[in-house]
């Protein structure tokens, strides 16, 4: 974001138009069909992608909601703030609704309340991907969860321009837009082909019956677990595939691999095969049984939520195989056969081996998967493009709230826009509204560490994130070895202590964290305290004296240790570990930045 703001910009905080709400909390016992009397749409948390997701909506009875409002309306942003760390923060703008909804207990609505705030702008705002970093940075994280405070959404600042050139702003994104959902139809209509094709070539007016009825386990060679061995970020071992490396649709999806390690005897067991069959055995109810087509593209394993099916290939062809097993018929009579168990869903291999397939002449399953081959290549090549158009949105974001991208229409328009802006400026300090808060940016601080990011594994890139997640209240911001293992979250929680040391000392040798001094530990043990050291010192008084975080937090963490000293250190050697880490550093309040 731009240090300087164009001519009748202002940078406010965005509670100045907003308002926020949570949602309606219900459980799972509440759930109803959506036919039954009074039941009400609502959304949560999985529904909030780039556009609102409505194909799986769960519906609560109209008795639950009593007189709190948690209605929707076209407008409205959803955005979700209790989640994984990752997504929280993550938000959708309402663009049309079919019926009256609601939204779920880990959401929050954020409304527009005044029409000087453009609300596809202010989505537009929310979504970028500096703004997301500081939302993610302002979420308190708890043992599986983190949680971002209504307030601390209220208090992320926004750059609001006059309102005609927010929507000129808008107009110009929209185009982007526009592009991306154009590329991710073609995707889905590409998956809708695979079942179209399949019907097309082997369904006649008797279905399926004048091709031979067989079980699977007639065609197959062998029926296989994976691994149970536990798996790791940090790249050691062999590369581990595990559910979510299986799309819904069949395809492969190797963007987050895990590692494992085994020996030679295992290896050669488990190792995959070019046209080994991965059926997702166990998952939650909606995606159990999916089932993927291994390409051999490298050396790897799968894990134990997979039955490996190799296949006697002179009678079936694999991609005969995978496309039956995906088929919207074949996944209900899966999910209908799966065994519940605490929330996932279960189907072994010998329950999968059961199921009956026609099985046309291998001539004419060849030839279907020659078809396949070709709609693979082009949804391989749509697929590509999405990180390039992912990170061409992104700088799209930037120009545009830096004000380069409306510099040209600016100059056209002076005049409309400095009548807008007066009146914008009037309403707000009618309302008692602070006009702008020049030094308040929201800043890509990974920026100034980058070099030393990047020396860093994927693990201990994790293991930082979290670290920069510990309450800064507890300890005085300090932590211990002992004391980090035990709020350690998934991935990391089942890291072996001395793996976590081994990452400690790491980022103290790169100065991500300090080493501060050996106190007693539980036990009358020692350990070595650190600190957080990722915070960045403020330039100037002026950027603190306009900070927009809590006073806890803007204030040095001078000031701040020293005031969660005299109600938290009792004892003289803590309070000497407040003040020796207080004079080797003086320290302040996060920076924001891109994950």
């Amino acid at each position: 974001m731009s240090d300087h703001l164009p001519a009748n910009w202002i940078r406010i905080r965005i509670s100045a138009f907003c308002s926020i709400r949570t949602g309606i909390a219900f459980s799972t016992n509440d759930v109803v069909d959506r036919n039954e009397p009074g039941a009400i749409p609502c959304f949560r948390t999985s529904n909030i992608q780039e556009e609102l997701e409505t194909t799986d909506v769960t519906y609560i009875p109209e008795r639950l909601v009593r007189a709190r409002d948690y209605s929707l309306r076209v407008g409205d942003i959803l955005m979700s703030t209790a989640n994984s760390n990752s997504l929280v923060g993550k938000c959708c703008l309402i663009r049309r609704l079919d019926e009256a909804s609601l939204y779920g207990g880990f959401i929050s609505r954020v409304r527009i309340e005044s029409n000087l705030l453009d609300p596809e702008f202010a989505y537009l705002w929310l979504s970028s991907s500096a703004v997301q970093a500081h939302l993610r940075q302002r979420a308190r994280q708890t043992t599986n969860i983190a949680n971002l405070p209504p307030g601390d959404v209220l208090s992320t600042p926004i750059v609001v321009p006059p309102l005609s050139e927010q929507r000129q702003i808008v107009e110009f994104l929209n185009g982007s837009r526009d592009i991306r959902r154009l590329r991710q139809l073609a995707e889905e209509l590409s998956s809708q082909l695979i079942p179209a094709i399949f019907y097309e070539m082997f369904a006649g007016e008797d279905g399926y019956r004048h091709w031979p009825d067989v079980a699977i386990k007639q065609v197959v060679a062998s029926a296989d677990y994976g691994t149970s061995k536990a798996a790791n970020e940090n790249g050691i071992g062999v590369p581990c595939l595990r559910m979510n490396n299986v799309t819904y649709a069949g395809g492969l999806d190797l963007a987050e691999i895990k590692h494992v390690e085994l020996s030679e005897r295992e290896l050669q067991k488990q190792l995959l095969r070019k046209s080994d069959v991965l059926f997702n055995r166990t998952n939650s109810l909606e995606l159990v049984g999916k089932t993927g087509l291994w390409d051999a593209s490298f050396e790897a394993v799968a894990a134990s939520y997979f039955v490996r099916l190799r296949l006697n290939l002179a009678k079936v062809d694999p991609r005969y195989l995978v496309a039956f097993l995906n088929l919207p018929s074949t996944k209900r009579r899966l999910q209908n056969m799966a065994k519940q168990a605490i929330g996932m869903s279960n189907i072994n291999a010998t329950e999968l081996q059961r199921v009956r397939m026609p099985l046309p002449p291998i001539e004419l399953q060849i030839k279907f998967g020659e078809r396949l081959d070709s709609l693979r290549d082009y949804q391989m090549s749509l697929r590509d493009s999405v990180v390039g158009e992912r990170r061409l949105n992104q700088s799209l974001l930037a120009y545009a709230f830096s004000g380069e991208l409306t510099a040209n229409w600016r100059k056209t328009n002076r005049e409309l826009l400095k009548r807008e802006a007066s009146d914008r400026d009037q309403w707000l300090h009618e309302n008692g509204i602070k006009l702008t808060l020049p030094d308040a940016r929201i800043t890509d601080s990974l920026k100034k560490t980058d070099e030393r990011h990047q020396e860093l594994n994927r693990e201990q890139r994790k293991l930082l994130e979290q670290i920069q997640n510990l309450d800064p209240n507890e300890s005085g911001g300090t932590f211990t070895l002992s004391s980090l293992v035990k709020k350690l979250e998934e991935p990391l929680d089942t890291l072996p202590v001395d793996a976590v040391r081994r990452h400690l000392d790491v980022l103290v040798s790169l100065g991500l964290i300090k080493a501060i001094s050996q106190r007693a530990g539980g036990g009358g043990s020692v350990g070595l305290a650190f600190g957080n050291a990722y915070r960045l010192p403020r330039a100037n008084k002026a950027e603190m004296a306009n900070s927009l975080e809590p006073d806890l937090v803007k204030s040095t963490e001078r000031e701040r240790l020293m005031r969660i000293g005299k109600k938290t250190l009792r004892n003289r050697d803590a309070l000497e570990l407040a003040r020796a880490l207080i004079d080797e550093q003086e320290l302040t309040n996060p920076g924001v930045g891109d994950e």
